[in-house]
């Protein structure tokens, strides 16, 4: 399954009781979409959002 999760709305149901576990093992593949790599790095977050206080971010 492939979705944006910032943007779809989703959940995941609790686990039955009976399965003995109370924990699940959930793997998470992240993506830069093309032209957004400057946003994904923290050093420019004070610039880009106008937050100098983003700055203190290392």
């Amino acid at each position: 399954m492939v979705f944006s999760g910032s943007s779809q709305w989703h959940y995941r149901d609790p686990m039955p009781p009976a399965s003995g576990r109370s924990f699940c093992n959930l793997l998470f593949c992240h993506y830069i979409p093309r032209g957004t790599a400057e946003l994904v790095r923290p050093k420019n977050w004070a610039r880009l959002f106008d937050v100098p206080e983003l700055s203190q971010i290392t």
